[in-house]
């Protein structure tokens, strides 16, 4: 009784290698369509990315085809970033065949982000922010690649942890304030003159404000080009 159970056994375990034998291996499909994505991306100068491809239907039985006559490949119409399914094709007439494997990719790009939660009028240093791998396609708005374009900024509303950082969400300090002393410098090609007056309205970097001349009392127009420093073309 025992030796026809291990009889049966066989059989049935030489039948199932026959039949895997007969019908294409699914994971070497969805292999070769990873590689294909990969390889494309790689040559896209893509560095930073994920791929998910969806499994096949176990249920799904194609002819047996040679590696050599598997072709893979994409859509010409579209970038591989914009495609979602790789073609797999086999050559080997009179078997010919052609499936399509889905997929998935995120494209990464290293952005600045919170590393705390940062309450509407936080002065930027070091400790605020970090770089973060982020998909490319929820950058909708305009952000930042390096911490020293974001050091020195002020938020402009609350900006909770792990959040992108962005150029909406921020704004220049206030360099200046009304009442501050500030030093004018009066410059042309030829010279370049200082002088000392007094702020008379609140400005930041690239502002021009009114500042009184404290040497001949006059009111004039000039640029904020550092804290209390201002610059007038003569």
């Amino acid at each position: 009784m025992m030796i026809k159970k291990i009889i049966c056994i066989l059989f049935t375990l030489i039948a199932n290698a026959s039949l895997a034998s007969e019908f294409q291996s699914l994971q070497n499909l969805e292999e070769l369509a990873f590689s294909h994505v990969n390889n494309t991306l790689i040559k896209n100068k893509i560095s930073k990315f994920t791929i998910k491809i969806r499994k096949l239907d176990t249920r799904l039985r194609l002819p047996t085809c040679p590696n050599k006559q598997l072709i893979a490949s994409t859509s010409h119409h579209s970038s591989i970033e914009r495609a979602s399914t790789v073609a797999i094709k086999c050559s080997n007439t009179p078997n010919d065949w052609k499936i399509y494997v889905p997929f998935k990719i995120r494209i990464l790009t290293d952005v600045i982000v919170a590393a705390r939660t940062l309450p509407k009028g936080t002065l930027l240093t070091e400790s605020d922010f970090k770089k973060a791998s982020v998909d490319s396609k929820k950058l909708r708005s305009a952000y930042f690649t390096q911490a020293s374009q974001v050091k020195g900024l002020i938020t402009k509303s609350t900006i909770y942890s792990g959040r992108v950082i962005t150029a909406k969400k921020l704004r220049l300090p206030q360099l200046i304030s009304r009442g501050d002393p500030v030093t004018i410098t009066a410059i042309n090609s030829a010279i370049r003159v200082s002088m000392k007056g007094i702020a008379i309205e609140n400005g930041r970097l690239g502002d021009r404000i009114r500042v009184k001349n404290l040497s001949s009392s006059q009111t004039i127009d000039a640029k904020i080009v550092a804290k209390q420093q201002v610059e007038i073309k003569i």
